[in-house]
């Protein structure tokens, strides 16, 4: 059994007995007067799904300036909050910390030690070890949605609102409900002088322009999300015939059968680049013109630092996930033949290069 699924396990099994007899409040908004410390937490230890909250972040900084505001997040993506100006502190976890009595007990008494004026699952309520951390906190105002499944942690429950169901887009409807206004709907990550200049001597090292477009294509995504080798090759080769760009590719550790299955078949004028850090990896996703990827934490990191991006997607839910603007667009497809996918993603591609610089190089 997967192991984020005993930690579960094992907290409800710990926990269920303490909602019994829980009271809470059916409230339409929540009294942010004189809130100075805030909690969020977003407990998922995917990356795509940390940066989502991103905007909300943004709206909660704009409508409490002054207050403290920290993040319970993964430990492994936590770095791409570093710089960001709408956290205060970064609160680390990995599925080891929940899982380990003396790691949890002093993540607790850390939380329970904050004297938190307000406290907001990220998930509303519906992530149990979101909630779980939430109620372990005893924040002064603990909100969740009302109907949420863990709704008994909570002591302060606000109506459903209905519209959107796209992930970033509900949790701000949600803050909206309690008071807090949207301030911006798409996803950002601050990078550092230093690391844009470390990432534009690499891509002087591969003998890329700033000024050329380049097509960056990142070969990771987890299981049925996965593209199959041949299409990503038959892609890289249009780019170079047809469009006339430059691509860089990305493939992380876990991608290796996947780059090794095109690695020595690549058209002249693929990069590859090498694996580096998240940060840095961050860095050359923003020198990119467009990112073409599967449905994957790349795509979101890519919006974030404001690269256009065409996802592959294969699933149903994919659109509840998918950056949002017009900058970015997805293809759905069925894995086989590659021809029509191919096709579709060059037809983005082009779409999003500058006019004057769509043409073969010379």
């Amino acid at each position: 059994m997967d192991l984020g699924k005993r930690v579960e396990r094992r907290l409800k099994r710990a926990v269920f007995g303490l909602l019994a007899g829980r009271r809470t409040t059916l409230a339409r908004s929540v009294d942010l007067r004189g809130v100075r410390r805030v909690l969020l937490v977003r407990s998922n230890f995917r990356m795509g799904n940390l940066l989502l909250i991103t905007p909300a972040l943004a709206a909660i900084r704009a409508k409490l300036p002054h207050a403290r505001i920290d993040l319970v997040c993964a430990a492994a993506y936590a770095p791409l909050l570093m710089h960001d100006p709408d956290v205060d502190e970064l609160i680390r976890v990995d599925r080891r910390t929940m899982l380990a009595p003396r790691s949890l007990w002093r993540l607790v008494g850390h939380l329970r030690r904050q004297d938190y004026d307000l406290v907001i699952d990220c998930a509303r309520g519906a992530s149990f070890i979101g909630a779980f951390l939430c109620g372990c906190s005893a924040g002064r105002q603990r909100v969740a949605a009302a109907g949420s499944r863990y709704q008994g942690l909570f002591n302060v429950l606000v109506p459903r609102s209905s519209g959107s169901h796209h992930k970033s887009e509900l949790l701000l409807a949600f803050l909206a409900s309690i008071g807090i206004p949207t301030v911006r709907r798409t996803m950002r990550v601050v990078l550092t002088e230093r690391e844009e200049a470390v990432a534009g001597a690499r891509w002087h090292a591969w003998g890329l322009t700033r000024g050329k477009p380049v097509v960056g294509v990142s070969l990771g995504a987890r299981g049925r999300k996965r593209w199959p080798a041949d299409h990503f090759l038959a892609l890289l080769e249009s780019l170079v015939r047809d469009v006339g760009v430059r691509a860089v590719v990305f493939a992380g550790p876990e991608d290796a059968a996947a780059l090794d299955a095109i690695r020595g078949r690549l058209p002249a004028g693929i990069v590859v680049s090498p694996t580096v850090g998240i940060r840095d990896f961050a860095a050359l996703l923003a020198r990119c013109t467009v990112l073409v990827t599967p449905d994957s934490g790349p795509m979101h990191l890519a919006a974030a630092v404001g690269t256009p991006t065409v996802a592959i997607v294969q699933t149903l839910a994919a659109p509840h996930y998918q950056p949002i603007g017009e900058m970015h667009a997805q293809v759905r497809t069925s894995n086989h033949p590659a021809g029509g996918d191919v096709e579709a993603v060059i037809a983005l591609v082009k779409a999003r290069l500058p006019r004057p610089a769509a043409h073969a190089y010379g």
